[in-house]
């Protein structure tokens, strides 16, 4: 997948805010000291200059992608005139005039505020995949190196958009079903010598082999893996209560999200072994490991479980308050992010209490980790609050894409930030989810059939984007679209 700098013109824009801010900085220096200045002025000029240039930016970039008149086009458009005119400012003003100071300053911050989000986050996330997947899709290239199936659901459905080669993907699934006959309650890590087991992970993997069915029509390997997914079930079923949910899975690692410095403040004891009782966030994965489980059987003409709604029954009576959100485990008045994110993503919550979940996530934000951001941000889709994902994908907060971007972020990260992570690895493609919803809800496409059998375009692109131009790969052939005029263009090849 590739965005065009949402216009090919906007190739040779980037490169002439390159020029104006090397420019800028040059002519600065040079005519400050012509004009007499010392050189203690000088240094706390591109000081201010600086510091202006880092509230600017974000300031400007909010500005855009708040508003539906401005477009990117236009911003950029007006940011290159502006340091053109206060250019030719600078050659009427009489050398050493006190004005050289203030013009030079909003010159440099407007050749700096002008570069489209949207670019910069689509290329760290393209770049982290791109240096993840070796031979296994490695959870990060410098530390761990290790194949994470959590990260999978993730890191994999990215890949293929990017490339639209499944070997990698499938090659993944195989990975992990080989891994069962060390637990059937499937490693956390595969292949490799890392014995870690998360619980939270395991239940994804039915919903990761229906992505890999979806993008590819290939029901073999469904079918093939039906067996891993049955035994699966069976081994978290040994921790289910009477009552209908799991308690006490200590076997395994209950992860909620990590760092664990972005849970949240999720009110239950996640140290191995967890503290006893019911908790939200593996629950929510469990009942998600049932339907996920029951779609494969009806795909394949097996008789269903039909077990996941008394799942969902149960969790609703443990789980939910009197103000319609859910607690994050049984005792427990507190509600972390991740207790209302996973019921809305996987279809737990009622229609009533739709609006008290998506009125915390429009309060809180981004505040978990880059992984469970995928969530949220596909929770909100399939709950039709488009707005409110766009909000967040181009926010500029502390806990963004924007944020790894001002950072210094070349690929994605492991956190949010630097510092928000003792030891944040700076190449973590588990932080790719933009991939995902840039190409299948902000471009909006679908494929009509398994395996892209023609193709379905429900675009929710804001306007404020501007023209849009970007392809991606697929099973088929690449796809192309674009946005120009507000008309959208779709072809494969």
């Amino acid at each position: 997948m590739n965005l065009k700098n949402l216009n090919a013109k906007y190739a040779l824009v980037n490169a002439g805010f390159m020029v104006l801010v090397a420019g800028t900085l040059g002519f600065a220096y040079n005519y400050l000291s012509q004009s007499g200045f010392s050189a203690g002025t000088i240094g706390t000029v591109m000081s201010i200059v600086s510091i202006a240039g880092v509230f600017i930016g974000p300031a400007a970039g909010d500005l855009v992608d708040r508003s539906e008149k401005i477009t990117q086009k236009m911003f950029i458009s007006a940011s290159m005139i502006l340091c053109a005119a206060l250019a030719l400012v600078l050659l009427v003003i009489p050398q050493g005039s006190v004005l050289i100071l203030p013009v030079i300053i909003v010159a440099f911050a407007a050749s700096t505020v002008g570069m489209p989000l949207l670019n910069g986050i689509f290329d760290i996330c393209r770049r982290g995949v791109q240096l993840g997947a070796q031979e296994a899709f490695l959870d990060c290239p410098s530390r761990e190196k290790g194949q994470y199936l959590g990260d999978g659901t993730i890191t994999a459905h990215a890949h293929l958009l990017l490339t639209g080669d499944a070997r990698m993907y499938k090659k993944m699934l195989l990975d992990f079903a080989a891994s069962a006959r060390v637990c059937p309650g499937l490693m956390a890590v595969a292949p490799g010598n890392e014995m870690q087991e998360i619980a939270d992970y395991s239940c994804q993997y039915p919903e990761q082999i229906m992505t890999y069915y979806e993008l590819t029509g290939d029901i073999d390997t469904v079918r093939q893996l039906m067996p891993v997914v049955d035994a699966l079930e069976d081994y978290f079923d040994r921790f289910r209560t009477d009552g209908g949910l799991i308690e006490n899975v200590t076997e395994k690692w209950n992860l909620v999200d990590w760092p664990a410095n972005l849970r949240d403040g999720y009110d239950f004891e996640l140290s191995q072994p967890i503290g006893p009782g019911k908790h939200n966030v593996i629950n929510a994965f469990y009942y998600g490991l049932k339907k996920d489980a029951d779609r494969m059987r009806a795909l394949l003409a097996l008789p269903p479980r039909n077990e996941a709604e008394a799942v969902r029954r149960a969790f609703i009576a443990a789980f939910r308050k009197e103000d319609g959100l859910f607690r994050d485990a049984v005792g427990s008045e507190h509600t972390a992010l991740h207790s209302v994110v996973l019921p809305l993503y996987y279809g737990i919550t009622e229609a009533e209490d739709m609006a008290p979940a998506v009125a915390l996530i429009r309060e809180r934000g981004l505040c978990c980790g880059v992984y469970m951001a995928c969530f949220v941000l596909k929770a909100l889709v399939r709950n039709g609050e488009y707005d409110l994902m766009n909000a967040l994908l181009l926010s500029e907060d502390e806990h963004s894409w924007g944020n790894m971007l001002r950072e210094g972020a070349t690929s994605c990260w492991e956190a949010w930030g630097k510092d928000q992570k003792w030891n944040t690895s700076l190449c973590h493609p588990w932080a790719s989810a933009p991939i995902i919803l840039l190409m299948e809800d902000v471009a909006g496409i679908r494929p009509e059939k398994p395996g892209f059998d023609g193709l379905v375009q429900t675009p929710h692109a804001p306007e404020s984007l501007g023209d849009i131009a970007l392809s991606f790969g697929t099973v088929r052939g690449v796809v192309h679209a674009a946005r120009r005029g507000g008309q959208w263009s779709l072809t494969m090849a």
